[in-house]
This record gives C-alpha cells, sequence and structure tokens, in this order.
C-alpha cells in the first residue's frame, strides 16, 4: 500500500487539527516517569507526572507532512521527577473519549530542576 503526498499531506493537517470531519487537534502533551513498550489499547501514558491532566502544547506544520509539537514545562511543578516518556493528546488523558496520539519512551531528563525550565519538542513526519 502506498499513501500519496497529497494524502501524507492531508493526514498530517488532520493529526495538527486543520481539518474538520470528526478530528480534534492533538495540542495536548503529558510527560511521565514509565518507561518500556506501549500497549497501543491505552490512553495514558505509563506513569503520568501530571495525573493524567496534560497541558497545552502548540502543533505546526513544519513541512508538508511533519507536524512539530512544542511545550515549555516549568521545573518548580515537578521539582526531583525524572522525565521518561511524553505524550500527545486531543484531550486531557484524564478525560472520557481522550485519545493519545502517540507515546514516546525518551533518555531520562533529570531530576528535575525547580529553577529551570524545559523545552519539549516532537517531530512527527507522516509517510
Amino acid at each position: 500500500m502506498t499513501i500519496t503526498d497529497s494524502g501524507r499531506n492531508l493526514l498530517a493537517a488532520a493529526i495538527k487539527g486543520d481539518k474538520t470531519g470528526g478530528f480534534n487537534a492533538f495540542n495536548i502533551m503529558d510527560v511521565g516517569e514509565g518507561g518500556g513498550n506501549t500497549d497501543v489499547t491505552l490512553n495514558t501514558l505509563d506513569v503520568s507526572l501530571t495525573t493524567n491532566t496534560g497541558f497545552g502544547c502548540t502543533a505546526t506544520l513544519s513541512i508538508d507532512n511533519q507536524i512539530e509539537f512544542y511545550a515549555q514545562l516549568s521545573g518548580v511543578d515537578y521539582q526531583g521527577r525524572t522525565i521518561r516518556e511524553v505524550g500527545i493528546f486531543d484531550d486531557p488523558p484524564s478525560s472520557a473519549g481522550a485519545s493519545m496520539l502517540l507515546r514516546i519512551p525518551i533518555d531520562p531528563i533529570g531530576p528535575i530542576i525547580s529553577t529551570k525550565t524545559y523545552d519539549i519538542r516532537i517531530i512527527v513526519e507522516v509517510e
């Protein structure tokens, strides 16, 4: 099966939230301390640091088929914790019907320092 260039571009726009027809924007990010593999049936992180409330992030198309998700995280809120996973959602993970677009296990960041601000940037390419 092959997805055409125009199909990839439309799919990327839908993920970003530029299309209607039942698509919500994926504009909620969550971070957690879990690691390892993801069960594809789950809609929350393994060990959420925000108790599954998440926080807003911006989603921009960097090129036609790439979406960049970006958020800043204040160290004050998560002092001493370690980030090991990042997830992107269409609604806060604790909401009924929320969908997780992706979960990425990452190299540990931390322990988090209260005086620092952390930039989190996830780039997704739709191929």
